[in-house]
């Protein structure tokens, strides 16, 4: 499994907004500009090991943690494209029953 930036700025931005946190304070609180936060949380640019760690410790986690919650989000998304494979192939139309489940279980929050 390769690593997806942009599920780290998914993850980054759920957690910050979970906590109540700006990007501005965020930002300052892991010692980076507002705009590479927002590029971060974005995808289009890709943190180093380095920032990764201070936005970790900003969050009060540690960056096997943050790393932990991206890898969970990889393989549920990895789960769901299997899922999707399966409807496909099924001939389910769009619209359909499977199609309208594939969505809903997308769009759903992750449950504990």
């Amino acid at each position: 499994m390769l690593f997806e930036y942009a599920e780290l700025g998914k993850v980054i931005r759920a957690l910050r907004r979970e906590k109540g946190l700006s990007q501005e304070v965020l930002s300052g609180l892991a010692g980076i500009a507002r705009t590479h936060l927002t590029m971060i949380e974005n995808g289009t640019m890709k943190a180093t090991i380095d920032t990764i760690c201070k936005i970790a410790q900003a969050l009060d986690l540690r960056p096997s943690e943050l790393f932990a919650m991206v890898e969970e989000r990889q393989d549920k998304n990895e789960s769901l494209d299997l899922i999707g494979s399966y409807i496909q192939t099924r001939r389910f139309r769009y619209g359909s029953a499977g199609q309208s489940f594939l969505r809903f279980v997308k769009l759903a929050p992750d449950i504990p």
